[in-house]
């Protein structure tokens, strides 16, 4: 009996040593892959942008800039805004990225010269700078950026302009064009884009009365539904309010306030988020442009990797200016939750 409990202890201390042991060999294996992982990076690449992940087309841009990372198996970090727009907080994280030495840098370029040392002094590193989302409104003439991933802004606001202009009623026609933000490149191009459409249409239809004209709207909902709603009661014959970004859903909540029906005013503007689904839904508003921020955050990273790998040149990619209308809502929210429109 002795002899036999004796046996039971020993064999759970041989036992419990093995696991031990056992425990200790897989930590090991698990700490030597995760080391392993992490040395696999062969490469870093920030993505230096002008707002913050919070919104649905940041947020695209975002997946499709991890994605990639993940695809490659490169670091990468997005770094954001604390307060959207802020050209100064942007520079520092270029310029913070550049002292990082990172191998590539994608960046949005809200201002034509502002960035433009820091992208020099990047490149003169041997860090690859390419631009994603905004471009400098000259383009290659205007930075020495690489190459752009995105839109051309100018186009999509006159294909807007021309697009929804189908909806015009006859007669007289005015138009208010709304520029979130004067100092914003992205959104005085697109303003031009959609203004220089007026300008065609004015001259081709010599015998109607057409006008437009621009204010600064903001960049917050509310901000640009009180602003709308403040003009169009001045300016009551207001034919069509044009948004540079997705604030013509505030323009729709300000003129339901003051009463006007459905189509009664026409709205359009830029990007797939819900909140312009919703007005779409109600009947407020007629058009979005599709840009299709995945590409945006995708490319760029596939770009730098060969650029790194291979020694492959940059080249530019136009992420379209899609026309959505309320007929294709039903489609796109068929992807909700997964951040890619």
């Amino acid at each position: 009996m002795s002899l036999k409990i004796i046996l039971v202890n020993t064999t759970h201390q041989f036992v419990g040593g093995i696991m031990k042991k056992l425990t200790t060999i897989l930590a090991s294996i698990v700490m030597a892959i995760s080391v392993s992982s992490i040395a696999k990076a062969e490469y870093k690449f920030n993505f230096v942008m002008h707002s913050d992940t919070n919104n649905a087309f940041w947020a695209a841009v975002h997946k499709g800039f991890k994605d990639a990372c993940a695809q490659v198996g490169a670091d990468c970090q997005m770094l954001t805004l604390s307060g959207d727009g802020d050209q100064q907080e942007q520079l520092q994280n270029l310029e913070s990225s550049i002292a990082q030495g990172v191998d590539g840098i994608v960046t949005t370029i809200t201002n034509p010269t502002i960035f433009d040392a820091a992208v020099d002094e990047a490149l003169a590193a041997g860090i690859p700078v390419i631009t994603a989302n905004t471009d400098d409104p000259e383009g290659a003439a205007g930075s020495n950026r690489l190459a752009y991933v995105g839109q051309d802004l100018e186009a999509a606001g006159y294909e807007l302009a021309a697009t929804l202009s189908k909806q015009f009623p006859d007669g007289p026609v005015h138009v208010l064009i709304g520029v979130a933000d004067m100092n914003q490149s992205w959104a005085y191009t697109r303003a031009n884009g959609i203004a220089r459409f007026m300008d065609d249409f004015k001259a081709a239809n010599p015998d109607r009365e057409i006008t437009y004209e621009k204010i600064e709207s903001g960049m917050d909902l509310s901000t640009v539904g009180n602003r709308v709603a403040s003009y169009v009661q001045t300016n009551p014959n207001t034919t069509a309010y044009f948004d540079v970004g997705f604030w013509e859903a505030g323009a729709a909540q300000g003129i339901r306030n003051l009463g006007y029906e459905p189509g009664q005013m026409l709205l359009a503007g830029f990007d797939l988020v819900d909140v312009v689904f919703e007005e779409m839904e109600k009947g407020y508003v007629q058009l979005t442009v599709d840009q299709q921020p995945y590409y945006q955050g995708y490319m760029s990273v596939h770009q730098l990797y060969l650029m790194n790998k291979y020694g492959l040149s940059a080249l530019d990619i136009n992420t379209g200016k899609a026309m959505i209308g309320p007929d294709d809502v039903a489609k796109i929210r068929s992807f909700k939750g997964m951040s890619v429109r």
